[in-house]
């Protein structure tokens, strides 16, 4: 919190007690963050961008005013609005007054691998999201990114009915009486938390995959769109074949040719996540496929270094 209810800035010294703790144990968690605001003191914001010279990447900076802004967009109002915090990661709230609870992660670049296959699965061969069109016949980068949008709307939806249905089962077989005796309204509403007793229920998809989207689609614009370096067609049969050894040289041949390369990630298949599936009762899209050993993954990282190319296997 950044900003008191009247919009006086909130900064104290338990502000700074908790940077000077992070400056001596610096540990990934629990997650530490900042909110700057028009009216937070230099001196607060100097200390944070010190501590942050640890490495760390803590504490996370957000934009307070930007903030109070957008969940008053949303709703809420000002005074609550100022109030509020960043729950988890990125996702703003008003501490005690909202249903804030992720229950699970959106695959943004996964929307954009099945725009860039008509909505299929390349790997099943399924058709899991709606026709969007060969790429092929996409005649502008707006295409794409439409296709892209019609795939991102689809599941949004398909991610809200699930989120509804499982919030009506929380609510009905797992109450929270604690949690919803000291969040607001809920016992004014005689609603459990779970029910919509709060007084504000925020809806939360956690994206991810951002920055892939970012780089492909911005990729695809340069390259098949602007620079005609290759077509649509082209980068679907790459995909298609998984970057084989030819498809491979193929792309260390553009990396070298592009300005401002600096390295290369190898990130090898692997297995951690398939009992997950289990656990869910799911099948497992890649349900007996082997991770490559490492002396395979060895020698691609050589065909990369021959090119000239400064390789790292791992992200």
């Amino acid at each position: 919190m950044s900003l008191e209810r009247d919009g006086q800035d909130a900064t104290n010294d338990l502000s700074y007690m908790c940077l000077t703790a992070l400056e001596h144990v610096k540990l990934p968690q629990p997650q530490l963050s900042a909110q700057i605001s028009s009216r937070t003191p230099p001196k607060f914001l100097l200390r944070c961008c010190k501590v942050l010279r640890l490495g760390t990447g803590m504490p996370a900076l957000f934009n307070s005013d930007i903030i109070t802004l957008g969940m008053v967009n949303r709703g809420k109002s000002l005074q609550d609005a100022r109030s509020g915090s960043v729950n988890g990661c990125v996702s703003p709230n008003c501490d005690g007054k909202d249903r804030m609870a992720s229950s699970g992660y959106f695959n943004l670049a996964k929307c954009l691998e099945l725009a860039l296959n008509d909505g299929m699965e390349r790997l099943t061969k399924k058709q899991v999201g709606p026709g969007t069109g060969d790429p092929a016949g996409f005649s502008s980068f707006d295409a794409a990114v439409e296709a892209f949008r019609k795939q991102v709307t689809h599941f949004v939806a398909l991610k809200v009915e699930y989120d509804n249905i499982m919030r009506d089962i929380y609510a009905t077989y797992c109450p929270v009486p604690f949690t919803s005796a000291v969040i607001d309204d809920c016992i004014d509403k005689g609603l459990d938390w779970h029910g919509g007793g709060a007084r504000y229920k925020q809806a939360v998809i956690s994206g991810v995959g951002v920055g892939t989207v970012a780089d492909s689609l911005a990729g695809i614009k340069k390259h098949v769109f602007e620079y005609g370096t290759f077509t649509l067609a082209q980068l679907s049969r790459a995909l298609d074949e998984d970057f084989t050894k030819d498809n491979l040289r193929r792309t260390a041949e553009l990396a070298r040719s592009l300005p401002g390369i600096e390295q290369i990630d190898l990130l090898p298949y692997h297995r951690l996540g398939e009992p997950k599936y289990a656990n869910l009762s799911v099948d497992y899209p890649l349900h007996g496929a082997k991770a490559q050993p490492r002396e395979a993954v060895e020698r691609l990282k050589t065909i990369l270094q021959d090119y000239g190319l400064r390789v790292r296997i791992g992200g």
